[in-house]
């Protein structure tokens, strides 16, 4: 098994690589699905040019890991290349917004996958300075890092409007996201 994620992380610059709508795929519709999952532990990597506190970081980070979910290594006030736009395998970056970002939105995740094996690659949360420590706000961005898609349910983390969603995380559990990825690993293409 171990063979398989060292040679998809020698691979992983040839694979081919895409960035995933905030869609639900699996799962009940009023709960959130998943469309692509993490083969190990991502490392979080919070970039210096955002200003948030790490006490508030923690508390998004907190917030996943009572549901069962675990972080290789977080790192604060990131300089590396990482934050200038070139995420590394395996890593969950948390910056302010590119060119490319909506301002209509608080907050944004891209997620790039390897379509062919389901698996991600990388994440990157931009956050919009006023917004960067909003109730909920990052926690439901790192949703979109693990690979949650949004659901419609009302008070729940992952509703796709922020002031109809609450602190509701049914359905997000770490166990229910190894049960879809075992679905995942099952669909054919």
């Amino acid at each position: 098994m171990k063979l398989k994620y060292f040679i998809l992380l020698l691979l992983t610059p040839i694979l081919v690589a895409s960035y995933t709508p905030e869609e639900a795929m699996f799962g009940p519709p009023s709960y959130p699905g998943i469309n692509s999952y993490w083969v190990m532990n991502p490392v979080v990597k919070v970039c210096k040019v955002l200003s948030i506190s790490d006490g508030r970081v923690r508390k998004a980070l907190g917030y996943w890991e009572r549901l069962g979910y675990s972080f290789e290594e977080v790192i604060y006030n990131d300089e590396s290349m990482s934050c200038a736009g070139k995420p590394l395998f395996g890593e969950i970056i948390i910056t302010i917004p590119d060119q490319g970002f909506d301002y209509d939105k608080i907050a944004i995740t891209r997620r790039t996958i390897n379509r062919d094996l389901k698996i991600m690659l990388h994440a990157q949360i931009f956050l919009q300075q006023k917004d960067a420590t909003k109730e909920r706000v990052l926690e439901h961005e790192l949703g979109h890092a693990f690979g949650w898609d949004h659901t419609y349910r009302r008070y729940h983390l992952m509703n796709e409007v922020w002031e109809r969603g609450g602190h509701d995380s049914t359905g997000v559990n770490h166990r229910r996201y190894q049960e879809l990825i075992k679905e995942l690993e099952a669909t054919p293409e």
